[in-house]
């Protein structure tokens, strides 16, 4: 288990510098001049020794692979430099918008858990039924709207129909109900379908006949079949989690929720690169540490897999 967890801390690191290399190459293929880009966003109007000069301020006269390795150095220290806009530093802005996404991601995935499992366990024991068929319908309707026109159908009903919420900033539970439900929503076909048929499948299995012929309560073989039930949706819904953290990008801008999602955005649209290089950054060791984490919760699940490694 100890060998086991190093090996895999061991492997974050060439998983790190692969995603921030291919993120490095990206920006770079741009076809914009972060120097010109920084003079005028200052509303001044760049002559060639300015552009040089602002180059050579940049680094940007370096060869590619020590910006690379400049770039990838500080931002281990979190340095990613100042805001092109601004020039507030942008580690400074990252983690002033970060709790906000966290937050909605975390509202999020509590109604993803909530639901899938209330909802799987339900179409589980009544498979094949008219309740079954209405759930995994609902489910498969809501999982297949684009976010964007979800969360404008429950701006409209709850905001301007009825005025029953506010949907514009970060103002309580009241504002976050509405883009953490949304969020959510194109994750619960995926769970909902994975744990009733989980459910389904280890009813059928020996250690479950053996259980009941020693003459355990239906109750702690119902629970023991959950428990197996629930280890792959675990796994799924912890790799799941970078995708739910990204996928807020376009929750928050239609929600006008202040986080790294719409300050990502806000930069693409002013070339502001030091964001945005920071924003995948943050994203890729996000990845990598929900898989991790993803991986030690499923083997404390399964004492099996403990002892295969």
């Amino acid at each position: 288990m100890t060998r086991y967890l190093l090996k895999r801390i061991l492997m974050l690191f060439p998983l790190m510098i692969c995603i921030t290399f291919f993120a490095f190459v990206l920006l770079t293929m741009r076809a914009s001049d972060p120097a010109e880009v920084a003079l005028r966003v200052n509303q001044v109007t760049p002559t060639e020794e300015m552009i040089e000069s602002m180059r050579q301020e940049l680094g940007l006269d370096q060869p590619f692979f020590i910006r690379y390795a400049t770039w990838l150095k500080n931002g281990l220290t979190g340095d990613f430099g100042r805001s092109y806009v601004n020039q507030e530093p942008v580690f400074d802005l990252i983690m002033e918008a970060l709790p906000a996404t966290l937050q909605l991601a975390g509202a999020a995935l509590f109604f993803i858990i909530v639901l899938s499992l209330l909802f799987g366990v339900i179409c589980a024991y009544a498979a094949h039924s008219w309740v079954d068929r209405v759930l995994r319908a609902f489910v498969f309707i809501a999982a297949s709207m684009p976010s964007f026109w979800l969360g404008i159908l429950l701006i409209w009903l709850f905001s301007v129909k009825f005025n029953w919420v506010n949907t514009s900033g970060m103002e309580g539970f009241k504002s976050i109900l509405l883009p953490a439900v949304t969020l959510s929503f194109g994750y619960l076909s995926t769970y909902v379908r994975l744990i009733r048929n989980q459910i389904l499948k280890f009813q059928h299995e020996p250690f479950v006949f053996y259980a009941r012929a020693r003459g355990l309560k239906e109750r702690t073989v119902q629970l023991k079949i959950l428990r197996h039930a629930l280890q792959l949706a675990v796994t799924a819904l912890g790799m799941s989690i970078p995708k739910l953290i990204a996928g807020t990008v376009i929750i928050e801008n239609l929600f006008a929720w202040p986080g790294v999602g719409r300050l990502c955005v806000t930069a693409i649209f002013h070339a502001d690169f030091p964001i945005i290089q920071a924003y995948l950054f943050v994203m890729g060791f996000l990845f990598v540490m929900c898989n991790l984490i993803a991986d030690m919760m499923q083997m404390t699940m399964n004492p099996q897999l403990r002892k295969e490694v």
